[in-house]
């Protein structure tokens, strides 16, 4: 796929082996990414490629996607690409995705993205930059409803004294003057699973609309389940058996490679 990269015409087909790449995550298959990150100009295939990426830590694939958007990429692309940033935990670029969440982009794309971007990173220091950016003023509307979902999503991960302040943060943007902004903050509340925050959600459903009161409903019965402690700590345990795996099989491809030079030399001497 390295060597073809460039010399497929289809840009179809480019993304499909993107997602390919992506599924596999092996080390050849993140050196492929960086090669097409890097060699990818088409417009069509740059949003696809990064979203293949997304669900790889690696820091040299990281340091691609810096650089591809330091040379500027589409809106979009650019939305994906601070996203994958985020994803990057620890290794997160956080003080860039800080300054991308404060810039307006077009459609509030690329700054949606930052602000998912920094929940991705859970960082504890992400939660008073996302609950500032709820507010209304501080924020385009167009970007503004990622920052109350993205800080719904960092609660699920906080300890009690910072999820507290998140939880409270998103009860009260159920007030909020602009409607899209209440079902971002219902949207908020359920990925942080803040079954605390169910009366506040019944209050909120018999003051809307019937439409917008089916997916409140839906969203309280998905609280009313519960069970969210234990599957939480099974998500984060399945999350460290893959970084695990994928760091085992890339030294694994090493050790072949390197037991296919020490033959080839062996062969060559004999």
């Amino acid at each position: 796929v390295r060597d073809r990269w460039q010399r497929e015409r289809f840009w179809g087909v480019r993304v499909e082996w993107a997602k390919a790449l992506g599924a596999n995550a092996s080390a050849a298959a993140v050196d492929a990414l960086v090669d097409a990150l890097t060699a990818e100009s088409d417009l069509r295939v740059l949003e696809g490629l990064l979203r293949a990426c997304m669900d790889i830590r690696d820091p040299m694939l990281a340091e691609a996607v810096i650089e591809r958007l330091r040379k500027r990429l589409p809106h979009r692309a650019t939305m994906v690409a601070w996203e994958f940033l985020g994803q990057q935990r620890q290794e997160a670029p956080f003080d860039e995705l800080e300054a991308a969440s404060a810039r307006e982009s077009y459609n509030g794309f690329a700054q949606a993205g930052a602000l998912r971007g920094l929940a991705a990173t859970r960082d504890r220091r992400a939660v008073d930059i996302l609950i500032a950016r709820t507010r209304v003023g501080v924020t385009n509307n167009r970007a503004r409803p990622a920052a109350a979902v993205a800080l719904g999503t960092l609660a699920r991960r906080l300890d009690k004294r910072d999820r507290e302040a998140a939880i409270e943060r998103l009860v009260d943007l159920l007030r909020d003057p602009v409607p899209r902004m209440q079902l971002s903050a219902v949207a908020g509340l359920e990925a942080a699973r803040a079954t605390e925050a169910i009366g506040a959600l019944e209050t909120f459903r018999r003051r809307v609309t019937l439409q917008e009161a089916v997916r409140v409903d839906a969203v309280l019965a998905d609280l009313r389940q519960g069970g969210e402690p234990r599957l939480a700590g099974a998500e984060k345990e399945l999350e460290e058996l893959r970084d695990k795996l994928r760091k085992l099989e890339q030294r694994l491809e090493k050790l072949q490679a390197r037991v296919e030079v020490d033959a080839g030399e062996a062969d060559r001497t004999s």
